[in-house]
């Protein structure tokens, strides 16, 4: 089982077979996270402040695939919540046991600190200790946290200038990749794969745009800008890689319709990312992409 799952379940364990508001979740894995060396999760700003999209996910896998926990979501009340399956609430397995020291320390001390702390008070917390994390609230706060909110939230929007970005995907977390758009101010993510299919869940076509647009981004794939899967097939070396990139160039301007699309996009959108798997942007067609318009077009291009 990966680690961060781990902590997961050592999080519900300090509950001692009761159940966890699912919002009080997020709050306190967040707060754990900031006491770990290296965060098991990245966050985003979302509807109430920190949110991981990733641990919803790995705790939707633990209920669904494992039974290990309990998804309390009801129909007839809000009692959204989290809870440790009966056999593991019995004691059989201790994953509090199997975290590292330091991070075993870190989620006693928080239980300890805020475990009192109801809802409203966990999130008033992070407001006003991370106001990053609440620059898309739609919960009504205060004056005080509206004045350290709207600080950060001018941090992200003075930057305004026309920008082509690209940005992949290979190496990072679904919430580490969105957080970067949003302190880069991207306003349209084009995803330019020939096939938006990724062995890393989150990262395909249906779910990276229902992650976009629930942070304000809008999200559009352009297939004509890919490269064929075919041709990606058997290249062993970085010459043949070189070689594929400079028959992309070669092509590339035949390409009108979807360069005229990514022009228009650019124009109404002013910061836009294209995405592809690579990490490195030179072992990617994308970094081709982005010398065409730098070129034809005067556009600043930057890679994340």
């Amino acid at each position: 089982m990966y680690y961060r799952r781990k902590l997961l379940l050592a999080i519900l364990e300090q509950c001692k077979g009761k159940s966890l508001p699912k919002l009080n979740f997020q709050k306190i894995l967040f707060l754990i996270s900031q006491k770990q060396t290296h965060p098991s999760y990245q966050f985003v700003p979302y509807k109430y402040g920190c949110y991981s999209f990733q641990a919803d996910e790995d705790l939707r896998i633990l209920s669904t695939h494992y039974n290990l926990v309990i998804n309390k979501d009801t129909t007839s009340s809000n009692n959204k919540s989290w809870q440790l399956a009966p056999s593991l609430n019995k004691g059989r397995n201790n994953y509090e046991h199997s975290l590292t020291p330091s991070d075993r320390a870190a989620v006693t001390h928080i239980f300890k600190e805020f475990a009192v702390f109801n809802s409203n008070l966990l999130v008033d917390y992070t407001y006003e200790n991370a106001p990053y994390y609440a620059i898309n609230t739609q919960r009504k706060i205060s004056r005080d946290q509206k004045r350290l909110i709207d600080q950060e939230r001018k941090k992200i929007t003075h930057q305004n200038k026309k920008v082509l970005f690209s940005i992949g995907y290979e190496g990072v977390s679904i919430d580490a990749y969105l957080n970067n758009l949003i302190e880069n101010n991207i306003a349209l993510l084009v995803d330019v794969r020939n096939n938006p299919w990724s062995r890393k869940y989150d990262f395909t076509k249906n779910k990276l745009m229902a992650y976009c647009e629930k942070l304000g981004i809008a999200y559009i794939h352009i297939p004509a800008l890919g490269i064929a899967s075919a041709d990606r097939k058997g290249l062993p070396t970085v010459q043949a890689y070189q070689k594929l990139f400079k028959k992309y160039e070669k092509n590339l301007p035949k390409r009108t319709e979807a360069l005229t699309d990514l022009k228009y996009q650019l124009d109404k959108h002013n910061r836009i990312a294209l995405t592809c798997f690579e990490k490195e942007p030179t072992h990617c067609h994308r970094h081709v992409l982005t010398t065409y318009f730098n070129t034809t077009h005067n556009i600043t291009v930057m890679h994340l």
